[in-house]
């Protein structure tokens, strides 16, 4: 690509390099702002977009696109994919019973918060609180951090039925209040910090791998050979949209790459997630100060991967990611290795772990047997069955999926005496499965 075609990139670059945030909450930024029309008049402008901004844009987007044309179907059978929860309430039911085990190992008593980010439809945290109602537990609120006005809705229809909810106001940090039909308190929020900061157990799942990613590909043999990913407009395909890199390193590229990612020629692309990290370390900050405990579970690796993974899903097929932008869900994986080398001197981190091995130490087998013991309904058994393996095979979300757990350092020596958290057998001290390429 001639150089002059990348006229006013780095005044772009110098605005997005500051710490990235979610994207706004949909009603604010109008669907077709993610056309093809509307990218290549962009580019025409001010060159050639990051990918970071390419994703924020789509995803915005994709949730207003779906909220103007009145629909909820995002996830779920009838959407653009589906998750753990949706598939069968085992999932729900075991991270329910990993709440509430570890919470009682924290020897934590009276009230607390149980946090979800990225809640989706709500239906995690209504299975995950009736195993907390079915023990009993008295002095739980449920606090739900989500930027989408679409699915905040969707949420309280999943945990709220007909209750009505009353609107937050200038003074109160919450934008939504309601109750469960049990009586449990919700709150909705649009970022983690408005939470407030009292002990908490913060769930989050399938919700990393939907924040923007920054991309870059090594060019040469030497270290300062990577160049940025950009998005730009095909020359040779009127309308279309193509990935094109960078004449030279950018400030991207000079801040975010690990020296141990230059150094190893074996990677020849990186990608990072600079909001996943701001979360942990939010989190981390969260745990240490107020208490608590961490679960993220999500698409990822271990720090191992060393190629690109953006992609993009309608309809639960792969589709190409810069396809009808804005239409469609665009995801990419959680980088495990290099979120635990943010927080691991400041927190005690368990895993990553394959989902499988996760729900397999939790016993989700005998629950399994359980349920088709009690089930007479050769459909329902059969959805049982196929639930199982989805989650667990290899090939589906069994090995893709992965889990981290995190704790404060003051858990340390009863963690140490217990052989680590639930869930985490083998993973006493909190070693990754393999070793990490980004620190």
């Amino acid at each position: 690509m001639p150089e002059d075609c990348w006229g006013g990139y780095r005044s772009c670059l110098a605005r997005s390099f500051a710490r990235s945030s979610p994207p706004p909450p949909p009603a604010q930024q109008p669907p077709q702002a993610a056309s093809h029309l509307a990218f290549s008049d962009k580019i025409k402008v001010s060159g050639p977009i990051s990918v970071f901004q390419y994703m924020q844009t789509c995803l915005g987007a994709y949730y207003a696109s779906k909220l103007n044309e009145g629909k909820t179907t995002i996830l779920g059978e009838k959407g653009d994919f589906i998750t753990s929860p949706e598939l069968s309430q085992m999932f729900g039911e075991l991270i329910g019973v990993w709440c509430y085990y570890e919470l009682a190992n924290t020897g934590h008593k009276g009230n607390w918060q149980l946090i979800e980010v990225g809640p989706g439809t709500g239906v995690l945290s209504r299975q995950v609180l009736g195993v907390l109602h079915h023990f009993r537990e008295k002095g739980v609120s449920l606090h739900l951090v989500e930027v989408s006005d679409m699915l905040m809705a969707e949420q309280e229809k999943t945990l709220c039925g007909d209750n009505k909810g009353t609107d937050g106001t200038d003074a109160t940090p919450y934008v939504r209040r309601n109750k469960t039909a049990n009586g449990t308190d919700v709150y909705w929020y649009r970022q983690l910090k408005q939470v407030p900061s009292d002990f908490s157990v913060i769930l989050a799942h399938e919700f990393l791998d939907a924040l923007p990613v920054y991309q870059f590909k090594r060019v040469g043999p030497t270290e300062g050979d990577w160049r940025e990913v950009f998005v730009d407009v095909d020359p040779d395909h009127s309308g279309k949209l193509r990935f094109a890199l960078s004449p030279n390193e950018t400030l991207h590229s000079k801040g975010l790459l690990p020296p141990a990612v230059r150094a190893d020629p074996s990677i020849e692309e990186w990608e990072v997630n600079v909001d996943a990290g701001d979360f942990v370390s939010q989190m981390a900050d969260r745990l240490t100060e107020s208490g608590g405990v961490g679960l993220v579970i999500d698409y990822g690796h271990a720090g191992d991967r060393k190629r690109f993974s953006l992609r993009s899903y309608h309809n639960h097929q792969l589709a190409d990611p810069l396809d009808n932008p804005g239409q469609q869900d665009l995801t990419a994986d959680v980088d495990f290795g290099h979120l635990k080398s943010l927080v691991e001197e400041d927190m005690c981190v368990y895993g990553p772990i394959s989902q499988s091995d996760f729900l397999n130490n939790l016993g989700i087998h005998l629950r399994l047997m359980k349920l088709l013991r009690n089930c007479t309904d050769e459909q329902q058994r059969e959805q049982l069955k196929n639930a199982f393996r989805i989650m667990m095979s290899a090939d589906e979300m069994g090995a893709r999926f992965k889990a981290m757990a995190f704790f404060p350092k003051s858990l340390k020596e009863i963690l140490d005496l217990r052989g680590g958290p639930s869930g985490f057998a083998g993973d006493a001290k909190g070693r990754t499965q393999s070793k990490s390429t980004s620190t």
